[in-house]
């Protein structure tokens, strides 16, 4: 008897530590500038926080208020590690990879001559868009999603685990004519008139599962 009330209670025990998941859909946006040394002090970093969703402007580098950060494309997890999927819608990852299977990267700190020496960014999480060139020479440029289908899985430094998919990037598609060449390397004349999609401000929206559990790598 005593063993079968012992094993009904440890039932309940495994049952009260089920998996606790956030989750959320936010859209960032932010000046449509290039990030240049002379701009980067121009465009704030949005910051959000995984497990009640708060977003945050500017957050502090170490602070306990946030998860992941935006700036103008280049994004940053507060001193965690990130792995990503190809090929995955999010409903699809359900679990936290090991490092075996899937390669783990710490955020990088900016080089000296970069924007701002003091920022991060994270090389695997700067996969999820990719420059689509047009225009004459393929001068101009549009910011898109990777359209490989990533899906990034995030380990904080508190040993929790979120898993996060860019699922669009919008700008107002207002075209505009008569636009010197941007001189990406890819323009046959820097001087030659190209047509690009310009606006005010680039929007980014992105879903994410956090599970607010220390250590538990599920995800669904």
């Amino acid at each position: 008897m005593k063993f079968y009330v012992f094993c009904f209670f440890t039932f309940l025990l495994s049952s009260a530590v089920q998996a606790s998941f956030s989750r959320g859909e936010k859209t960032f946006d932010f000046p449509n500038i290039s990030p240049s040394k002379e701009n980067w002090s121009q465009i704030d970093w949005n910051g959000l926080h995984f497990e009640d969703g708060k977003k945050t402007i500017n957050p502090e580098f170490g602070s306990l208020d946030w998860n992941l950060r935006i700036k103008s494309g280049y994004l940053s997890t507060n001193q965690g590690v990130v792995c990503v999927l190809k090929g995955k819608q999010l409903k699809d990852v359900t679990q936290a990879p090991d490092p075996s299977e899937c390669k783990y990267v710490a955020d990088t700190y900016y080089d000296e001559e970069g924007p701002a020496p003091e920022d991060t960014y994270n090389k695997n999480l700067m996969k999820w868009f990719k420059y689509i060139f047009t225009g004459s020479g393929g001068c101009s440029h549009i910011f898109a999603v990777n359209p490989d289908e990533l899906v990034f899985v995030i380990k904080t430094p508190t040993n929790n685990y979120a898993k996060v998919k860019f699922i669009d990037s919008v700008k107002e598609r207002k075209r505009v004519t008569n636009v010197l060449g941007l001189g990406f390397g890819q323009c046959q004349d820097v001087n030659e008139p190209a047509s690009i999609y310009a606006a005010d401000r680039v929007y980014v929206k992105l879903e994410y599962v956090y599970n607010q559990n220390t250590g538990d790598k599920a995800l669904e």
